[in-house]
């Protein structure tokens, strides 16, 4: 907001006044949870001013229950509305949205990192929980969710050299499985693709050492 007045030669100077601060975003967190650390790093990428909540989850706070119903993080509170969003694909997605073109990789490879994101959410995490407690089938199954990945990296990312949203999406997961040396070395570009995604110190910042975190279950 500006206003004027007249300097001793008829000049108008200009005097501003002082503007309200931005608002910006906080994430309710545990930094033990792989959701919660996919919604973190992307917004460490992402370049946006927010603000980080930890929140214990046994038992759960009444804020937290207020907040969000199921009770989960991450929940991601927009300060200036105070509207919050839940469920980490779709707070990466708000992240995205508001970086734009931070995250967003190859506009040509969209379907390759919507592809990607499913083989992640629908294939990977139910085959490596299996596979990590001896499941049945557990091993086969991740293994195709493997050979899935591996063939959709372009390299050294998943749609090329940019860092997008379907790294971010699966990176904490692929963490677990990567440190409990469950990804045979045969598929290199995913091998590849992990060593790219982990020495970036945005996810630096959100990784915590293994024993220290929570799987997915």
């Amino acid at each position: 907001v500006q206003s004027w007045k007249a300097g001793r030669r008829g000049a108008p100077h200009r005097r501003r006044e002082a503007m309200p601060e931005a608002k910006g975003l906080t994430l309710v967190t545990n930094k033990m949870c792989p959701f919660a650390q996919r919604a973190w790093f992307g917004l460490e990428e992402s370049g946006l001013g927010y603000t980080l909540r930890e929140c214990q989850l046994y038992p759960k706070p009444k804020w937290l229950l207020e907040m969000n119903p199921k009770g989960k993080v991450p929940v991601l509170v927009d300060d200036a509305t105070g509207v919050p969003t839940d469920e980490s694909e779709v707070i990466l997605d708000a992240i995205a949205e508001r970086a734009r073109p931070a995250l967003d990789g190859a506009p040509e490879e969209a379907e390759r990192a919507a592809r990607w994101r499913r083989v992640v959410n629908e294939q990977l995490l139910p085959a490596g929980q299996e596979a990590k407690y001896g499941g049945r089938g557990g091993d086969a199954s991740l293994r195709r969710a493997y050979q899935q990945l591996e063939e959709l990296i372009v390299g050294p990312f998943v749609t090329g050299d940019s860092l997008c949203v379907a790294d971010v999406s699966a990176a904490p997961m692929l963490q677990r499985l990567f440190e409990d040396n469950m990804v045979p070395t045969e598929f290199a570009k995913l091998h590849a693709w992990w060593a790219a995604v982990s020495e970036r110190p945005a996810f630096q910042k959100t990784k915590l050492s293994p024993g220290s975190y929570w799987w997915w279950w």
